[in-house]
């Protein structure tokens, strides 16, 4: 189970970062003392596997042997049947098209995450060209027992801290360690593992820093670690194991200890209880550790973010004898009758070569002053060969003839035919599985070379081992390295790449809901997909529904654009993404961009109606033209009339205005006459109060005295 460190811990306080244990000197031990501890436990195989490759490599003949023919010009022919049945198991895992699939485990993992990490592992298998690693891993499987592939963090940029997983291979298989105590055949319970290079010491000190002054003793006494002008740098991995206590809440969820409250803990530590705890128990927790070293000093050191050792193991055929682990490929095997056929092929060159040349058979009077002419019978073309008539017992011999001896290139040829088919009985490739006989049927041909194959079908097997171990590497270490809210790139399973938004709730552009992809939370587990490849399914995909199609066209408005999709043209995704524009829209409900197709398919449906709306816009046209011309006339009669009775308003204003002009002239002069009356009454008392002064006045006399 690719269980993930994030599961024993919640996102938000994730647990704390243990530094390896070990001080300088105990690692530079350790390592040594690892190296050494796997270099004798598997002696024994890099002896043979080397000698493996040499022989894979066309270094097929014993050295001994080889001087003896040279020396006598005799051929060493290498007809290389085997490797031919080696290349066919590889090509046919290559064939294969493994899978990497994702699948949720518990409540806290999400099936439409596991889509999305499936399609991450896509991405990083395409970016990293994965399928070269893969198949340099199961050629050295297949020929010396052992295949190695590893995952590396690398920055995406070199102007950012965020990092991506890359598949890498490991050309040289002789430079991996691995614990000789791990059991399963991909390594995945490897406690330790070591890489190791050689490096040229310039390469060296420029890559790294430059050796210190005591060096010098180290190329002198430690001729492992420091051959003559070269440093052996090794990548050291280790897995640390850390006791965590972990809680068992009510609610039901599992948070290790140290993040409980400060009441709780302390609860815990005294009584073993604690309010809203319903357990405890005591887990450990693997960390896993890189270091880079030259056997005297430390280079490098870092954390990988995972549980697993980022190294996957592929195995050929694995034997324990007594304890001793023998890793061994098809090769070795094979070499007994490849060599048959290799001495046999010689002979039989050889014999034929030299079968119009065999010797000649004369006295030794015969050559005498022709010794020349005759040394070179066999490898001169001369027009005649002079010899010297000899007589013996009064009688003349014969000129020299020929031996006529038949070589047995008949029984060499036999012999190596039956070595050819030692090494088909043993790979189980057979000659019937090419499918050379033209009277069998392309599915029975398909049938018997599956049947063929059976005999090395474990090679396959243990490929998918390592591919699956693979994933449970990436699966583990993709909530670490991706742990930030951030746009990726996935590839869907016929490739199309599409961008997924990770660790941030956002709108769904097809179907408009709220979604969240948070690959830090959950358990996932990983399985794999070995069937055939998606070309392979989408053309038995178009032959099983070609028929159907011709017998049901109405078929075509149902899943007519899957159909076009299989087929292999050029245009099929064009035409397939056209033709579901115009499928209804219930049709399409759920999958991949419904939304859109429902959008496109209402506005094809508007387009449709296009002709009616624009026949029933130009009726409404004609209306409106009518209403507005009725509205005009109305307009000018409604003028009209307000014109009438804005007069008959001033006409009834004049006269208003004009009584109440009148009643103002009458107030007016009500007002005159009144003040009028008033003042000849004033005049009138006036003048009777002078007559009445003039009266009381005594008259007065000429001095104006009475």
């Amino acid at each position: 189970m690719a269980e993930s460190l994030a599961a024993l811990a919640p996102t938000d306080a994730p647990a704390p970062l243990l530094w390896p244990s070990q001080d300088e000197a105990v690692l530079l031990a350790t390592v040594r003392q690892h190296k050494a501890r796997a270099d004798e436990a598997e002696r024994d195989w890099r002896e043979l596997a080397k000698a493996d490759k040499r022989f894979e490599a066309g270094e097929q003949w014993p050295e001994a042997i080889v001087e003896q023919r040279d020396k006598e010009h005799r051929p060493c022919l290498v007809i290389d049947r085997m490797g031919t049945h080696l290349r066919q198991i590889v090509n046919e895992g290559t064939q294969q098209n493994l899978g990497i699939l994702v699948a949720a485990v518990d409540d806290g993992a999400d099936p439409e995450t596991a889509k999305k990490i499936r399609g991450l592992i896509r991405d990083i298998e395409q970016q990293s060209n994965a399928d070269i690693a893969y198949e340099m891993c199961q050629t050295d499987a297949v020929g010396v027992g052992r295949g190695f592939v590893r995952v590396v963090p690398v920055y995406v940029d070199d102007f950012t801290f965020r990092q991506e997983l890359r598949i890498c291979p490991i050309r040289n298989v002789f430079s991996v360690s691995l614990d000789p105590a791990h059991i399963m055949p991909d390594g995945s319970d490897s406690e330790w593992a070591i890489i190791a290079t050689r490096m040229e010491k310039e390469a060296y000190e420029r890559t790294y820093r430059a050796l210190p002054a005591e060096s010098g003793s180290w190329f002198a006494e430690d001729a492992t670690w420091f051959p003559e002008h070269e440093v052996l740098v090794a990548e050291y991995w280790w897995r640390e194991w850390h006791p965590m206590e972990l809680a068992l809440l009510d609610s039901g969820e599992v948070r290790p200890v140290h993040e409980l409250s400060q009441a709780q803990q302390t609860s815990l530590a005294a009584t073993g209880q604690a309010p809203g705890v319903r357990q405890t128990r005591t887990t450990r927790i693997a960390q896993v550790w890189q270091a880079k070293l030259n056997g005297h000093e430390v280079l490098e050191q870092r954390q990988w973010l995972g549980r697993y050792i980022p190294i996957a193991q592929e195995v050929g055929e694995v034997m324990d004898i007594e304890g001793k682990v023998d890793y061994r490929g098809l090769t070795r095997r094979l070499k007994g009758p490849q060599r048959a056929i290799n001495f046999m092929e010689s002979a039989k060159s050889e014999m034929i070569a030299l079968s119009p040349k065999s010797p000649y058979v004369m006295a030794w009077q015969q050559r005498a002053g022709f010794e020349a002419y005759w040394d070179e019978a066999n490898t001169a073309s001369r027009m005649c060969l002079l010899y010297e008539p000899a007589i013996v017992g009064g009688q003349v011999l014969p000129p020299p003839q020929r031996s006529a001896v038949e070589p047995p290139v008949q029984a060499l040829v036999q012999a190596s035919m039956m070595a050819a088919d030692d090494i088909k009985a043993i790979s189980g490739f057979q000659d019937q599985a090419r499918g050379d006989d033209p009277r069998l049927s392309g599915e029975m041909l398909r049938r018997r070379g599956l049947a063929s194959n059976t005999a090395s079908l474990h090679f396959q097997s243990h490929k998918r081992w390592m591919v699956r171990h693979l994933g449970r590497i990436l699966v583990d270490a993709i909530p670490h390295y991706y742990d930030e809210a951030q746009t990726v790139r996935i590839l869907g399973e016929d490739g199309q790449p599409e961008q997924v938004k990770l660790n941030q709730s956002h709108r769904d552009e097809d179907t408009g809901k709220e979604v969240l992809y948070d690959v830090r939370v959950g358990r996932y587990d990983v399985r794999i997909d070995g069937g055939p490849s998606l070309a392979t399914k989408r053309q038995d995909a178009v032959e099983k529904l070609t028929p159907l199609m011709v017998a049901q066209p109405d078929l075509m408005r149902v899943f007519g654009d899957d159909y076009i999709q299989s087929l292999d043209v050029d245009l099929a995704q064009h035409m397939a993404e056209r033709l579901r524009k115009t499928m209804p829209p219930q049709l399409l409900e759920g999958e991949p961009g419904a939304a859109k197709s429902r959008a496109v398919a209402e506005q094809m449906q508007q387009l449709q109606q296009l002709p009616q709306l624009l026949e029933q816009l130009k009726q409404q046209e004609s209306q409106i033209m009518q209403m507005m011309q009725s509205v005009q006339s109305l307009t000018m009669d409604n003028q009209q009339l307000r014109l009438a009775v804005q007069n008959k308003e001033m006409e009834l204003t004049l006269k208003r205005q004009l009584e109440e002009h009148k009643l103002a002239l009458q107030r007016d002069e009500q007002a005159h006459e009144a003040r009028m009356a008033e003042l000849e009454l004033e005049v009138q008392r006036y003048e009777a109060r002078t007559d009445r002064l003039k009266a009381e006045q005594p008259a007065s006399n000429g001095n104006g005295m009475v």
